[in-house]
C-alpha cells in the first residue's frame, strides 16, 4: 500500500470540519494532518505540517479562502488546493480556479465526489463538481 494522501482541512465550522475528518480517515487513502479555522491559521499550520492537498472553504473569517489561496500558491505553486464551498456562482468559481485551485466542490455534493476530487487533484488533474459545471453551463 502506498502512503496516505496528507490533507489539511480549512473551514471555520468546527462540527463540519471534524465530521469531514472522520469521514476522510475511514478511507485508508487519506490522513488529515492538520485543521484550521481560517486562512491565517492555515498558513501557520502548513509550515509545520507536510500536506499533499489542502481542502479549503472560501467563506472564513480573518482571511478568506480566495486570499488564502493566493498566498498559498505564491509560497508553494505546486501545492494542490481543492475548494470545498457553498459558493455556487460563476464569479467565485472563476476567481478560485484563476487563483490556482485544482478543484471546486460544492458542500452539498455526495461525499464520494469529494473523495474522487481529492484523488484526481493529487494526480495533477482538475475537478469541478457536476452541479457547479451544470450551473456554469446554464449561465
Amino acid at each position: 500500500m502506498s502512503s496516505p494522501i496528507k490533507i489539511i482541512l480549512a473551514d471555520d465550522h468546527e462540527m463540519f470540519k471534524s465530521e469531514l475528518k472522520g469521514l476522510l480517515e475511514k478511507n485508508e487513502d487519506f490522513k488529515v494532518v492538520a485543521q484550521a479555522a481560517d486562512g491565517e491559521e492555515l498558513l501557520l499550520k502548513i509550515k509545520s505540517n507536510k500536506a499533499d492537498c489542502i481542502v479549503l472553504d472560501l467563506s472564513m473569517p480573518n482571511m478568506d479562502g480566495l486570499e488564502t489561496l493566493k498566498v498559498l500558491k505564491q509560497r508553494n505553486p505546486k501545492i494542490k488546493v481543492l475548494v470545498l464551498t457553498m459558493q455556487k456562482d460563476v464569479e467565485h468559481f472563476k476567481k478560485a480556479m484563476a487563483t490556482g485551485a485544482s478543484g471546486y466542490v460544492l458542500k452539498d455534493c455526495a461525499f464520494d465526489q469529494l473523495v474522487l476530487a481529492i484523488k484526481l487533484v493529487i494526480k495533477g488533474k482538475n475537478y469541478v463538481s457536476p452541479s457547479i459545471s451544470d450551473f456554469i453551463t446554464e449561465q
